[in-house]
Parts: structure tokens; sequence; C-alpha cells
């Protein structure tokens, strides 16, 4: 019955909080929850119900007319974004570069990893060497520390991108 609760909820969402609506609303989980029970009743499964219940009921765009809303489904449509084709053009475009920027931090922080892996003393390229002390495991860090000291540089940076766009790409 929860999803049942949550699919109308969803639907209502983007409607005005008038009276009318809410109590539109109200009537509409009371009909759901109704034929629920009486689904239910008859040994259907619960999900079988819930599937039933959400079928049976539709969309909000059907039911407009039945539950007397039409003149605030039809508002919705009235308040869509147009963007231009310049305009999702350039948003791909800045997706695309930010992909970019994250992947090659993801690839540097497995670089650092591999770095400390050749390096390491249990294992690695070059072991032990220079009367005990391994000069590579000290390396080793410092590289991975580097890289992932550039990919958290780099996923900030794609971020910050990512949020100025959103504020130059509005219609």
């Amino acid at each position: 019955m929860n999803a049942i609760i949550t699919y109308i909820e969803q639907m209502f969402r983007p409607l005005p909080n008038s009276a009318e609506v809410r109590r539109t609303q109200t009537e509409l989980l009371q009909m759901s929850e109704d034929r629920y029970q009486q689904l239910r009743t008859e040994g259907v499964s619960e999900h079988e119900a819930v599937g039933r219940v959400i079928t049976q009921f539709g969309n909000l765009d059907e039911l407009a007319d039945d539950l007397g809303i039409r003149a605030e489904v039809d508002e919705i449509g009235e308040h869509t974004v147009d963007f231009s084709d310049a305009k999702a053009e350039r948003y791909v475009e800045m997706r695309r570069r930010s992909s970019y920027l994250i992947a090659g931090g993801v690839a540097l922080i497995l670089i650092g990893i591999t770095a400390i892996s050749l390096l390491s003393s249990d294992g690695g390229v070059f072991g032990d060497n220079m009367m005990n002390f391994n000069f590579s495991e000290p390396i080793g860090l410092a590289i991975f520390f580097i890289a992932v000291a550039a990919a958290v540089g780099m996923f900030i940076f794609a971020a910050f991108r990512e949020i100025v766009s959103n504020w130059t790409i509005q219609p």
C-alpha cells in the first residue's frame, strides 16, 4: 500500500497546493486503498494488488476530468522549460568535459594505488635496497598522495563547472 501512496503523492507533487487538489488527492487515495483492500480480500498478492490499482487509476492526465482538476493539470504543461538547440548542445558539451575530468581523477587515483603496490617492499619491483632502507615505499606514498590531491582537484573543478554552467544555461 505504501507504493500506491507514494505513486499518488508523486502524481500530485507538481500541482498547486490548493484545497481542491488536496481534496482530490485524498479521494484518490481513499479509492485506491478501497480497491487495494478489495483485491487483497479476493486473495490477490500484495504486489499484484498494488500493480492492478496503479494500472487501474492510470496517470493524472487521464484522471483529471473525472476528478475535476483539469485546469490545474493543464496549467502544469504551460510551465515547461524550452531550451534552444545551442543551449542544449552547450550543456551536453559541458557534461562531456566534466565526465572527462572525473574519469581522469579516477585514473589518477588508480595510478597512485598502482605506485604504492609496485614500490612496496613486500613484492614491489625494487624491493629492499641501500642497506635495508627502502626508499621506494615513501616514493610510492608520495606518488599516491599527489595523485589523490590532483584527482580531488579535478573532481572539485568538474563540480564547479557544472554549477556555473547551470547558472549560465538558464532558459
